[in-house]
């Protein structure tokens, strides 16, 4: 029996600072997969690709780890995209060759519609998309339909609200370091 499960996650994020701050940290697609994800669950596979070790989920009486190779860019408008390329399940061998991952975000920077002339607020709009087709085992023909989709839509949309907070948390603090730092290095300069 082959399942689709689908979540999807939106995200606005007020950051200080101009838009051109925001634009050029966006341009650093590396800094950014790092801020989000723990350093050793992460992998630089090239300037654009990583691996990263998710943790173990559980779907009934299943546990699969996920690693999934992410694209990782930047457009001309400064808009971050991340796409699934690839991805692995260990802990079961029971979806070998049964299992699909389909996973699109992006990061987009805009100016904030409450931006007064003197604070200079920007903001990062973005969504991510996220779904699995899978052909579940005999055992799970018992369960109904909808309880299965409940289930693998829940458990998709966890994992998508965890990246919205680290999205929230993590990046925003790695965005205000960024810009800190190189307000110091930009006063240096001008010195």
């Amino acid at each position: 029996m082959v399942s689709r499960f689908t979540a999807s996650q939106s995200v606005n994020l007020d950051v200080p600072g101009p838009l051109e701050s925001l634009q050029a940290y966006l341009d650093q697609p590396e800094r950014i997969v790092r801020a989000l994800f723990d350093a050793d669950r992460i992998q630089s596979l090239d300037g654009r690709t990583f691996r990263l070790q998710m943790q173990t989920l559980r779907f009934f009486m299943l546990q699969i780890t996920p690693t999934v190779d992410l694209q990782v860019w930047t457009d001309s408008d400064h808009v971050l995209h991340i796409n699934a390329v690839d991805c692995q399940l260990a802990g079961t061998d029971v979806f070998a060759h049964r299992f699909h991952l389909s996973f699109t975000g992006l990061l987009r920077p805009v100016q904030s519609a409450a931006r007064r002339a003197d604070c200079g607020t920007s903001c990062a709009t973005g969504h991510a998309d996220l779904a699995v087709e899978v052909m579940l085992p005999t055992p799970f023909a018992a369960l109904s339909n909808s309880v299965l989709q409940i289930a693998g839509n829940k458990l998709l949309n966890g994992v998508l609200v965890t990246v919205k907070r680290r999205l929230t948390s993590q990046l925003s603090a790695d965005y205000q370091n960024w810009a800190a730092t190189r307000l110091v290095q930009v006063a240096a300069t001008n010195r």
